[in-house]
């Protein structure tokens, strides 16, 4: 049944249901419900807002049932909510002796980003988040503190040609514990299925119930995908004397097999949207790898379905 709450009202309501299990001050609430210019009897207006919130929940002071007051301090919302736990990917630690493979563990990082976001019940760190860690030491407990996620995924990668080594782990935030780990030495062909196995390993590990995935659109080759993976990172550095590299490697993932048609077509788009703010020789490059975008997406016949 619905019920009608006044703005104050439903405030002190959301950030105590925010934080369930946890002492909400009254100082921060004040600070969430006025603002420092506002003048107003703080007392007598909060212990009005929760009583007229009380009345609405049916509750009482003496023997609550969903907000019990901490006498001189604040409140707190007694009834148990279900919270869907998160996760953060750090960018995954290049150990292959060339640098210029960087571009293979930070594509399979942006990668796992999306296998997990998949995943109903699963909140994950965007990759703009989590990138702005690369490189700098890792605290898998402050990180996760940080970005308010009760774990950490964290790993490295190591390549010889076709051959492949994946060291990934998963990190508690609340007791740096290690959740979850696991060594895959594999060959290129393994990846999707690497990837598949790791979300739903991280997912059996927070406690996340698995449903069943439409299908996604793979490339048969994956030969096609390691170079789709080298010209996501190229288009990333964006200068333009870069432009002709892009495109070779791009076309190159074409005439290798079937291209990521849904990721590429989102680069074009993306490319065609900010190409105004560029100079003139970053657009004309934007134009032509968004054109060669559209040119992959239209191909339909060159990608197949996997589970």
């Amino acid at each position: 049944m619905p019920i009608t709450l006044r703005e104050q009202s439903f405030r002190v309501l959301a950030a105590l249901m925010e934080r369930p299990g946890e002492i909400v001050t009254r100082e921060e609430l004040r600070q969430r419900l006025w603002s420092s210019d506002t003048f107003v009897d703080f007392e007598v207006a909060l212990n009005s807002a929760v009583s007229r919130l009380r009345d609405a929940l049916g509750d009482s002071a003496d023997s609550p049932s969903f907000i019990e007051t901490i006498p001189k301090r604040g409140y707190r919302f007694v009834v148990p909510i279900a919270k869907r736990p998160a996760v953060a990917v750090m960018p995954f630690v290049n150990q292959t002796t060339d640098a210029k493979d960087e571009y293979f563990s930070d594509g399979l990082t942006e990668e796992l980003i999306r296998v997990l976001s998949r995943i109903d019940g699963l909140r994950v760190a965007a990759r703009s988040v989590a990138f702005r860690f690369k490189g700098q030491p890792q605290d898998a407990r402050q990180i996760g503190r940080e970005l308010g996620v009760e774990a950490v995924l964290e790993g490295s990668v190591w390549r010889s040609g076709d051959r492949i080594r994946i060291t990934v782990g998963l990190v508690g935030v609340k007791d740096g514990f290690n959740l979850w780990s696991q060594r895959f030495d594999g060959t290129l062909g393994d990846l999707f299925g690497i990837q598949d196995e790791v979300g739903t390993a991280v997912a059996e590990a927070l406690h996340v119930r698995l449903v069943a995935r439409i299908p996604e659109s793979r490339p048969r080759h994956v030969t096609a995908y390691v170079q789709y993976l080298k010209g996501e990172y190229l288009l990333k550095k964006r200068r333009p004397q870069r432009c002709a590299t892009r495109l070779r490697v791009l076309r190159g993932g074409d005439s290798a097999g079937p291209l990521f048609r849904g990721a590429l077509l989102r680069r074009g788009n993306v490319l065609q949207r900010e190409r105004s703010v560029w100079s003139f020789a970053a657009a004309k490059c934007a134009f032509r790898v968004g054109r060669l975008a559209l040119k992959g997406s239209r191909s339909g016949r060159e990608v197949s379905k996997t589970p």
